[in-house]
């Protein structure tokens, strides 16, 4: 090689060298220099980019900083495949699960999904549907009838008053007899007392179902695959359910935050309490024993022969062809009448037990 040729070689060879520092940046090619001022910079912020994926720092913290609400665990946030990436589940709380809410015809788990919990919400103020009447009275009794005996049907000429008993025969007093000319009779009463009605009551309660409802299924197999800072991934669930995890506690509580934050209340179980207030009957009103009533009135004291005549409460005065020695009481049989109801309102609700706080992340 000549002189003159190894002077061109040293010449390419220093401009290579100046290049190296130069043409490395503008290439984009620093990653791949010599590490200075810049590239430990750059390490600095691929520390704190792997800090917020990990909850870990190259200074070798393991306390992973509190996530914010919107943490971005959700439907593929890194998750292969595009999983759920769900936050760690708190202590006493069961998850991660999958919910599905709506007010009818809820759908069973999926495939790769068993059912956890299955209930409701908001159910129905709809009470009892009742009756409440009262049968015909029965029991009553009627009081002996009074008759009124006066001389031509004349208040003014009063000759007395007799009380007859059922089957007996009702004679003249001396005093009654020394009224002379031609007798009249009144029959007063007789009556009703006593009796009772039956109460005919019925209830009947619908069927009811929830306001609301809800089913949460949880994976039936974990993830190995973590994501976030200490989460899960878990597969998507289909439709009808949402693509958001949830977390469920088995009793009312407040949502435990990091991650699970919005709050789905349900009921497992409801108690149905409704019924109807006990049905009552007053006692009876409007019984009649008048109309049956009948005095039979005699010209004779032993009133078993002689003229007779029939005569009713409802006769008024009557004035007999003969006079009269002696009255009979034949029947008063109770008819009619009612009873006034009482009670039979509607009473009661359905009360909601077994209380759960379903827990998601939005």
């Amino acid at each position: 090689m000549t002189r003159h040729d190894l002077s061109r070689a040293g010449a390419s060879v220093a401009a290579a060298l100046a290049c190296a520092a130069g043409c490395a940046q503008g290439l984009g090619l620093d990653a791949y220099g010599p590490a200075g001022a810049d590239a430990g910079a750059d390490a600095g912020a691929d520390a704190t980019v792997d800090s917020m994926v990990t909850g870990r720092s190259d200074t070798g913290a393991t306390d992973a900083p509190e996530l914010p609400e919107t943490s971005g665990f959700d439907a593929g946030a890194g998750c292969n495949g595009g999983g759920v990436c769900a936050p760690p589940v708190p202590a006493g709380w069961t998850g991660p699960l999958v919910l599905w809410e709506g007010d009818a015809d809820s759908p069973p788990c999926a495939a790769g999904f068993e059912p956890v919990f299955t209930g409701g919400a908001n159910p129905p103020t709809d009470g009892a549907e009742c009756t409440c009447t009262c049968g015909p009275p029965t029991g009553a009794t009627c009081t002996a009838p009074t008759i009124t005996f006066e001389k031509n049907c004349k208040p003014a000429m009063h000759c007395g008053t007799a009380s007859l008993s059922e089957g007996a025969c009702a004679g003249l007093t001396p005093a009654q007899a020394a009224c002379t000319g031609m007798w009249g009779a009144t029959v007063s009463g007789p009556s009703a007392s006593g009796g009772t009605c039956a109460p005919d009551a019925s209830t009947n309660l619908p069927p009811w179902s929830w306001g609301s409802l809800a089913v949460a299924c949880a994976p039936s197999s974990r993830s190995g695959e973590s994501c976030g800072a200490g989460g899960q991934c878990m597969p998507v669930p289909p439709a009808p359910f949402d693509a958001h995890a949830c977390v469920l506690l088995p009793e009312a509580g407040a949502c435990p935050g990091a991650g699970y934050s919005v709050a789905h209340a349900y009921y497992g179980t409801a108690q149905d309490n409704r019924h109807c207030s006990a049905c009552k009957c007053g006692a009876p009103a409007g019984v009649d024993c008048t109309t049956n009533a009948q005095v039979v009135l005699w010209a004779t004291p032993d009133c078993d022969g002689g003229a007779s005549q029939t005569v009713s409460a409802a006769s008024g005065c009557e004035t007999p062809s003969f006079a009269m020695q002696g009255a009979t009481f034949s029947t008063a049989s109770p008819g009619g009448g009612s009873c006034a109801p009482s009670g039979g309102q509607p009473a009661g609700q359905i009360v909601p037990k077994k209380p759960v706080t379903l827990c998601c992340t939005r």
